[in-house]
Formats: C-alpha cells, structure tokens, sequence
C-alpha cells in the first residue's frame, strides 16, 4: 500500500483491557525464560544508572549522560532475547531459549537502532519537558520487536516502526502513558523507604509489570504488523 493509499487514521483492532489480559497470559506461558532475560536487563540499566547517577552527584553532568547512554544501549542489546521470547510468548510457541543465539547477527542491528532511539530519549529528556521522549516512544517503540523477527537492519528497524503507528498516534500515546503509569506501579514498595527490602520489592515489582508491558506490545505489534 503506497503512503497516498494508507488511511489518515486507522483502528487499534484491538482494546487496552484485551492487551493487559494478553500481556499476562504470555507471561504465565513463558515465566521463567521472561523472568529471566527481563531481569538481566533491568539489572544492567540500573548497575548504569546508579554509576550515572554518582557521576551527576559528584559533578561529571558528562560522564552521567555518556553512562546513561551507555546502560540504555547495552541494555537494549542484551534485551533482544527477551523481545522474542515476549514474541514467542505471545503467539502461544513452544519456549526455546536458544533462539535468539540462533542469529546473531541481529545483536548489531539492535545496537545501531538503540543508540539512535534512546540517544533521542535522553535529549528529550533535557529538553522541552520531555516532549520529544514521549514522541520517540510513540513512533519507535515497535524497533525491538522488528529486529528480534530479523526483518530489517537497525535503521530500517526504526522506519517500520514507525509506519506500524502511521494513522494511530494519538492511540498510541495514550497506550504508552497508560503502560508508563502501570509500571511504576511495579516500583511501588520505593514510595515508603528506600531500603535494600524496598529495592528488591520494586525490582521484583518492575520485573512482572514489564514483562506483561513487553507481551502486550507484542501483541500490539502482531495486529498492527498484519496490516503492513
């Protein structure tokens, strides 16, 4: 379909309350083989973060955005098995842990499409109130997904993810805020004490509230894909 044929606006196909039920079966299917990779994830953006955070402490406003960076990218890298086991858990597949090690080659595409989407991330977050955060969410949020199926290189990643949203954008948005919302829920425990016991409630509560985001958005991804 050329862009002139594409409609100016397009339903979602499917509801919210329908992508939070998909979201939580697919993690029940794939528990432990989700649980896993999210956490290796989450562990590695925050080992980053806290070293970005000292760094801002004591002054180095550099070397706090180049860690910052630095954790989201190799984060995201380190991410990719668990946006195809989220894909896998979405479609009902058999678990295979070694699936993504299958192609390795996908680890590169994830790294360029990550540097640009999160490098837009954090300067959206310096400037004009985050704005432009909320924009690269909306129109890249799909790039993992694309990448984990091999169907692109890692710009590429970003243009088909940004077509999946063409004619759904206000929808979109508002489906990012309400996943945002949702999982700082999972961080609740942080909202009492910030306590070696509240620290791992909340990981542990961002680990499952994550998950269910991740599944979701594969399930958002496979109805919209559908149409492409």
């Amino acid at each position: 379909m050329s862009a002139a044929e594409r409609p100016s606006t397009r339903t979602f196909g499917i509801g919210l309350g329908e992508l939070f039920i998909a979201g939580a079966n697919g993690y029940r299917r794939n528990l432990a083989m989700l649980s896993v990779a999210g956490a290796l994830t989450l562990a590695t953006y925050l080992i980053f973060r806290l070293q970005a955070q000292a760094a801002l402490a004591a002054g180095h406003i550099t070397r706090s955005i180049v860690l910052d960076l630095a954790g989201m990218i190799l984060a995201s890298v380190i991410a990719l098995p668990w946006y195809s086991y989220a894909l896998d858990a979405d479609r009902a597949l058999p678990a295979d842990p070694g699936k993504p090690f299958r192609s390795p080659g996908l680890f590169a595409p994830q790294a360029v499409a990550s540097f640009w989407f999160w490098a837009a991330i954090l300067l959206g977050l310096r400037y004009l109130y985050g704005i432009p955060s909320l924009l690269a969410l909306v129109f890249y949020a799909f790039y993992g997904y694309v990448v984990a199926e091999g169907r692109v290189t890692g710009l590429g990643a970003l243009g088909v993810s940004a077509r999946l949203g063409e004619g759904r954008r206000v929808g979109l948005f508002a489906v990012v805020l309400i996943f945002l919302v949702f999982n700082l829920f999972g961080a609740i425990a942080l909202g009492f004490s910030v306590t070696p016991l509240t620290v791992v409630l909340a990981f542990l509560g961002v680990l499952v509230t994550a998950n269910i985001t991740l599944v979701a958005g594969a399930r958002l991804y496979r109805s919209f894909s559908e149409e492409l």
